[in-house]
């Protein structure tokens, strides 16, 4: 984050809230941030999908605009955005969520402190919501933790105790013995959460669009039993990212690798999927040139094989036994010294 953005902030909201996102983006503007708004960056004969990538990209900050609206049908699209901007616990605050209505909060967003942009509020707020933009990581000025769950809180440093070798290594066994299970179980949800049989009742939770053709819901169910079925245990990701510090106060910075790698692969699924349901949407007679036609294909093809995998090269399994062949490599060790 030191080479400047092109843009202060990337404003991700559903359409139907256009009414509130104009004067928020104008009001933005006004008080000299670069504003990613669709309606100023948008031209006529854009690829969508490859413009907003593009914002996503080279904005310092997203500001999620969070309502009734956001959460129905356009919430796998939008929340797909902000995984790039936010660790679980979102500790560089590039991540802004903006409360437009009371509508309850999604998820694994209940955790994060918002701004809130109900009318009556909006004078208040405007100056949190300017330092969140312009300076991320000082805000919110509250502890760093405050209003986390138990479960997410770090842990605070153990007392100390008569014998600093033994507690060493019995607490770098039992730490290694969670994070190896942790991992395990992420493995297992990733797995689970990938396959593509589900049952009706898993999307009964998406609020499908008024307008919505048959095959816009088809496309979009698809997505969203994947996305769903990982937000379900956003709990054990969140665990393994808070356990992150620790494992490194313990096994040396160099640890990360796994941890960075399981990330990485939660963004893919997260990105992939957004992507393939926009990608999925573009009617195929708009392509005139055979070339582009094919090029879309491979593109959904590309994404296909990161949610739900493929018969030769799988990205994500190939990642999988990355993080887990690295965290058993660190951590197996320290277990078969406990005889």
């Amino acid at each position: 984050m030191n080479e400047p953005f092109p843009y202060d902030v990337f404003l991700s909201h559903s359409a139907k809230d256009k009414a509130v996102v104009r004067p928020l983006a104008e009001r933005l503007r006004q008080d000299g941030l670069k504003v990613w708004f669709d309606e100023w960056v948008l031209k006529p004969g854009d690829s969508i999908p490859a413009k907003i990538e593009d914002g996503l990209e080279h904005s310092r900050v997203l500001v999620l605009c969070m309502s009734a609206q956001a959460f129905g049908s356009d919430w796998a699209q939008l929340e797909a955005g902000t995984f790039r901007f936010r660790d679980p616990l979102n500790r560089e605050r590039r991540f802004i969520p903006l409360r437009l209505d009371d509508a309850p909060i999604k998820g694994s967003l209940a955790q994060f402190h918002y701004i809130n942009w109900l009318p009556a509020d909006r004078e208040q707020e405007n100056a949190k919501l300017l330092e969140a933009c312009r300076q991320p990581k000082t805000w919110p000025q509250s502890p760093e933790n405050a209003g986390l769950p138990k479960h997410l809180e770090p842990a605070l440093p153990n007392p100390p105790v008569s014998s600093e070798h033994d507690f060493v290594g019995k607490h770098r066994l039992e730490l290694a013995e969670e994070v190896l299970a942790r991992f395990y179980q992420a493995r297992e949800i990733i797995e689970s959460a990938r396959s593509p049989a589900y049952f009706a009742g898993e999307c009964a939770s998406r609020k499908a669009a008024a307008d919505e053709s048959p095959k816009e819901k088809r496309i979009r169910d698809d997505a969203f039993v994947v996305l769903d079925r990982l937000n379900r245990n956003s709990e054990t990701f969140s665990r393994i990212q808070v356990l992150r510090y620790r494992f490194m106060a313990q096994f040396g910075a160099g640890a990360v690798a796994p941890f960075d790698e399981l990330k990485s692969i939660l963004n893919r699924l997260f990105v992939s999927a957004h992507q393939w349901v926009v990608l999925s949407e573009v009617n195929e007679r708009n392509f005139t040139n055979p070339q582009s036609l094919q090029e879309h294909r491979v593109r959904i093809e590309k994404h296909e094989g990161v949610l739900w995998g493929t018969e030769g090269d799988d990205p994500i399994c190939r990642g999988l036994e990355k993080a887990i062949g690295g965290i058993e490599q660190l951590c197996r060790p320290h277990l078969s010294r406990t005889g």
